[in-house]
């Protein structure tokens, strides 16, 4: 994909920076698409095979960072189409005032963290 060819460069010079890893994701309806990653590569990694993967809106760094800078319709429409699903994972969507002080707090900030909203890896401890 064209995108994997521009990012894979420069996500390796700021994997050599910063050892953190670092993915490229767009946007796919209700989620985030990892199109690009230096999972693979980073030895702080646990994530080897990352792209491809899809990632939920209100639950990741890259899903509220997209809705925190996505121009305001687009936001209104994913959080309304949130909002309307069942279930846990949507939750977020209809609690607008926190989603907006996260929003927010994300803009001021200029990146999205998930505050431990996503654990995918229950099998891994903290020692």
């Amino acid at each position: 994909q064209w995108i994997s060819a521009l990012a894979a460069p420069l996500l390796g010079d700021l994997l050599r920076e910063v050892v953190w890893p670092t993915d490229v994701s767009t946007l796919d309806v209700d989620a985030m698409v990892v199109r690009e990653t230096t999972h693979r590569f980073s030895r702080l990694s646990f994530h080897r095979a990352m792209v491809g993967r899809r990632l939920p809106l209100l639950k990741t760094a890259s899903g509220l960072t997209w809705l925190a800078f996505c121009p305001e319709q687009e936001r209104k429409e994913l959080i309304e189409m949130l909002a309307a699903r069942p279930g846990d994972d949507y939750q977020l969507a209809r609690e607008p005032l926190k989603l907006q002080a996260i929003l927010a707090r994300a803009r001021k900030e200029g990146y999205g963290q998930n505050y431990r909203f996503w654990d995918q890896e229950e099998k891994i401890a903290f020692i």
